[in-house]
């Protein structure tokens, strides 16, 4: 890979921005990836460089959009047991309102666009089985310009990791 990497990111609403990565970004985002509560300090001793050049990084990162810190939380200690996925095929004239229904709805965590047989994804947590009927025989048929849908549910989750920075 090339010691300065620019890549064009999406925001969430679509607009792209440019960001150029060179290796102390890659090296901090990785340092990061393995404690998100990783004192500056100690990331700066580690690649030995200055605290300030890694807030610095780190702030132009997150208001870039690069990185997001945040908590991991098993959604099964909060009583969402049941995680199943959306392989949703709507209509191109609903596409724009059914993506607007899913993101939404509370149990929904991740929706994105695809392209092939569906043209939306979509990841929710569901309490139970119950509630997993329930979604699926009145919420999901409420949503205008549904062709077809396929139902993938989560039985055990055998890696549940998010190290992207190991793959460059």
């Amino acid at each position: 890979m090339d010691n300065d990497a620019t890549a064009a990111l999406a925001d969430r609403d679509g607009a792209q921005a440019e960001i150029s990565l060179d290796d102390l970004d890659r090296k901090i985002l990785q340092e990061l990836q393995d404690d998100g509560r990783r004192a500056f300090r100690d990331i700066a001793r580690t690649l030995q460089v200055s605290e300030a050049t890694v807030r610095g990084r780190v702030k132009r990162l997150r208001d870039t959009g690069v990185l997001q810190i945040l908590g991991y939380v098993d959604p099964a200690a909060y009583g969402y047991g049941t995680m199943v996925v959306l392989l949703v095929k709507a209509s191109p004239a609903a596409h724009s309102r059914a993506v607007a229904e899913f993101t939404a709805w509370p149990e929904t965590t991740w929706v994105s666009t695809t392209i092939g047989r569906s043209n939306i994804y979509v990841q929710m947590l569901c309490k139970d089985s119950d509630s997993l009927y329930a979604l699926l025989t009145s919420r999901l048929g409420d949503v205008d310009g549904i062709v077809d849908v396929d139902v993938i549910q989560e039985v055990k989750v055998h890696k549940a990791e998010y190290h992207y920075s190991r793959l460059s």
